[in-house]
């Protein structure tokens, strides 16, 4: 029952009404197996998913502010344009290699699935135009289910604290 206290505390900011030995005392063993089942189901099924949740956005926001930055890149390379460009290159492991691009007219793309496409810089601008968009609504709609699962949280912990309240005696 210390879960409830936790957490409902940590959502709300404010502290749970009840301790738990004054809960263990009063409460019916059917209504503590309810309390504790519901407890369980946001630790074990809510709380996961949340976590998970957040997780995927984190990622999609990576993503986005990848694709955003490659946007920019390649926006530069069409306002300064030069035949060729000297780079260093990441090779994986934190091992860099010098580059040199001979032509800068056509990039290569990494479009998902470890594939990489060749591309006008210009096809690269669209490109980046139409990710940017599909990753603000994955975004949206992940930002949207994680409100949606804190506010589940809340509920069942607002309904528990009344539950509990009730189940206490009046002094």
């Amino acid at each position: 029952m210390s879960t409830l206290i936790d957490k409902s505390s940590e959502l709300t900011q404010r502290e749970a009404p009840l301790s738990s030995s004054v809960l263990a005392k009063h409460l019916e063993p059917e209504m503590r197996s309810k309390v504790q089942g519901y407890e369980d189901f946001v630790g074990e099924r809510l709380m996961p998913d949340l976590a998970k949740t957040e997780e995927l956005l984190q990622t999609i926001r990576a993503h986005l502010e990848n694709v955003q930055e490659l946007r920019e890149k390649v926006q530069g390379l069409i306002e300064n344009p030069s035949s060729t460009m000297e780079t260093t290159t990441d090779l994986g492991q934190g091992f860099l290699a010098h580059a040199s691009i001979p032509d800068t007219q056509w990039i290569y793309v990494n479009v998902g699935f470890g594939f990489h496409v060749q591309m006008s810089l210009d096809e690269a601008i669209t490109f980046t135009h139409d990710q940017q968009a599909l990753l603000e609504r994955k975004e949206e709609r992940l930002a949207k289910l994680a409100d949606d699962i804190k506010a589940n949280i809340q509920m069942v912990y607002n309904a528990l604290a009344e539950i509990l309240q009730l189940a206490t005696p009046a002094s």
